[in-house]
């Protein structure tokens, strides 16, 4: 069984955030085990639960998402 870890992503607030983060890490093979996305006005956070979490930061970095 993988080894889970968890990332946050702090992002802008807009429509379609969320599936772009899940599409980053989808193309770079990364499962999400869980998730939680919390907003405040313009500004969110994405708490993601991965099971390869380096591959996962790189992919959500390589997309100028956080």
């Amino acid at each position: 069984m993988p080894k889970a870890k968890e990332f946050s992503v702090s992002h802008e607030n807009r429509p379609g955030m969320l599936a772009e983060i899940a599409k980053a890490l989808g193309d770079a093979k990364v499962n999400i085990l869980s998730c939680l996305t919390t907003t405040s006005g313009e500004e969110g956070t994405h708490h993601v639960l991965v099971d390869i979490v380096r591959r996962g930061r790189a992919a959500v970095a390589s997309e100028q998402l956080s």
